[in-house]
C-alpha cells in the first residue's frame, strides 16, 4: 500500500516534468525564487514527533521548481539500550538529520489557492549516542548510519502577499538502505504532515 502510494506520487511528479518539456523549450519566460523555513510532525519508532528545517529553490515560468531542503529532529524519541552497559541518565534519544535535492511543481501558481507537488531525493543519517560503547577513558563514541530517503508530497499554497506563501502539506518519508540495530528502515518511514512559510520572488 505504501509503496503504491510513492509509485503515484512519482508518476504525478513525473508526468508533470513530461509536460514541462514543451514549455522549456520554447521559451522561458521568468524564473524567481523562494526560501522558507518548515516543520514537520511524524511518526518515529512509533513515537510523534517533530522535525524542523529549511528548504529553497529556483522556479521556472512561476512553476517548475528546482531546489533543495535539509531537516533535523528535533523531539526526544528514546530507542532501546542495555540498561546494563549505559547509566540510566545517559543520553539514549534518536539524532536524525536529512536532506537533498527536490523538484516541485505549483499548479496555477497565481490562483489564490492552488496545489504543489514535490519530491525529495537524498541521504540522511542517524546516531545514538550509546550504541558504540565507551572508549578507555569512559567516553563516549558513536558512528552515525547513513540511509536513503525518498519524500513525496502533494500541498495546498495560498498566496499572502505578492511575495510570501502558506503552505500546508503532506507527505510520506520512504528510508531504505539503513542498516541500523536500534531503528529500521520501517521506523523511519511515515507518513508527515508539513507546514512552510516561503517567501521570494514568485
Amino acid at each position: 500500500m505504501k509503496l503504491n502510494i510513492i509509485v503515484i506520487f512519482l508518476l504525478i511528479t513525473g508526468s508533470v516534468f513530461a509536460q514541462e518539456k514543451t514549455l522549456l523549450s520554447s521559451n522561458i519566460t521568468s524564473t524567481g525564487w523562494f526560501g522558507a523555513p518548515v516543520i514537520k510532525y511524524t511518526s518515529l519508532n512509533e513515537k510523534g514527533s517533530v522535525i524542523v528545517g529549511a528548504r529553497g529553490g529556483y522556479i521556472i515560468n512561476h512553476a517548475l521548481i528546482v531546489g533543495a531542503g535539509m531537516y533535523r529532529l528535533v523531539s526526544n524519541v528514546e530507542l532501546s539500550a542495555n540498561k546494563d552497559i549505559y547509566p540510566i541518565n545517559y543520553d539514549n534519544n534518536l539524532h536524525l538529520m536529512y536532506g537533498g535535492i527536490e523538484f516541485g511543481y505549483v499548479i496555477n501558481p497565481m490562483e489564490l489557492f492552488h496545489y504543489t507537488f514535490n519530491t525529495l531525493l537524498g541521504v540522511g543519517n542517524v546516531s545514538n549516542n550509546n550504541i558504540d560503547g565507551f572508549n578507555e577513558n569512559g567516553s563516549d563514541h558513536h558512528t552515525g548510519k547513513s540511509f536513503f530517503v525518498i519524500e513525496p508530497s502533494a500541498a495546498i499554497e495560498t498566496n499572502i502577499t505578492n511575495y510570501l506563501r502558506l503552505e500546508i502539506g503532506l507527505s510520506y518519508r520512504l528510508s531504505t538502505g539503513l542498516n541500523y540495530t536500534y531503528i529500521s528502515n520501517k521506523d523511519l518511514s511515515s507518513f508527515i504532515g508539513f507546514l512552510s512559510l516561503k517567501f521570494g520572488a514568485f
